[in-house]
């Protein structure tokens, strides 16, 4: 649970604040002892948009980058937000470049010195998100990257409008929902939990983002 207003995409320098130590709940909760060698890729999505996905994502990826090297990857080709959160151009390359070959995977990856990660944007979008992300070559380079980074970070679109998630689901080792207390629809939620289950998404658990945890309500 994350509240009571949503993370920012860069989080207050006090080891000891309230924000600081939901992240490390997070971050605990998301890769628990003993299953570092398992969890190495992490979708976050949710069921529709304005849940704050981006956020969780972005901040989850800060926390894990304090320990170890971690890749956050924009893979929202649909509404990508990542880069310019993060102040890149945009127009940077990202994962839609590397994937149609038209830039190196080093000129798509932009290294974030001071925040302790590193970002891939989502490139120009492409026609078809659910044709690039189901194809070999997005396959091939997400286990290139693999093999080069500790921990990687997805953001995706959320799951119930569209297929994109789904896909990414098989592709990654756990995945991370995320719920707006008090705006998403428990419904919609609800069939985007199915959804991924449905394929086999290796849902671990749920993000309540903008919940006031100090005996409000939720």
């Amino acid at each position: 649970m994350i509240g009571p207003g949503f993370l920012p995409v860069i989080p207050p320098r006090k080891p000891g604040s309230e924000f600081a130590e939901a992240i490390r709940t997070l971050r605990t909760a998301v890769i628990p002892s003993g299953q570092d060698a398992h969890r190495r890729t992490i979708l976050v999505t949710s069921g529709i948009s304005g849940e704050g996905k981006t956020t969780v994502a972005a901040n989850l990826a800060m926390a894990l980058g304090h320990r170890e090297k971690v890749l956050l990857i924009d893979a929202d080709l649909r509404r990508s937000s990542v880069g310019d959160k993060f102040g890149l151009p945009s127009d940077a390359p990202g994962l839609s470049s590397l994937v149609a070959g038209t830039a190196e995977e080093s000129l798509c990856i932009h290294h974030l010195k001071d925040l302790g990660i590193d970002v891939m944007p989502a490139g120009v979008a492409p026609l078809n998100p659910p044709d690039l992300l189901a194809s070999r070559r997005f396959a091939v380079a997400l286990n290139a990257l693999r093999g080069r980074y500790a921990r990687i970070v997805v953001d995706s679109a959320p799951a119930q409008t569209l297929s994109d998630a789904l896909i990414l689901s098989q592709l990654c080792d756990a995945v991370v929902f995320v719920v707006r207390s008090k705006v998403s629809p428990l419904p919609l939620a609800q069939m985007a939990i199915k959804e991924l289950r449905q394929v086999g998404a290796p849902l671990i658990g749920a993000v309540l983002n903008q919940c006031d945890g100090r005996g409000g309500a939720c």
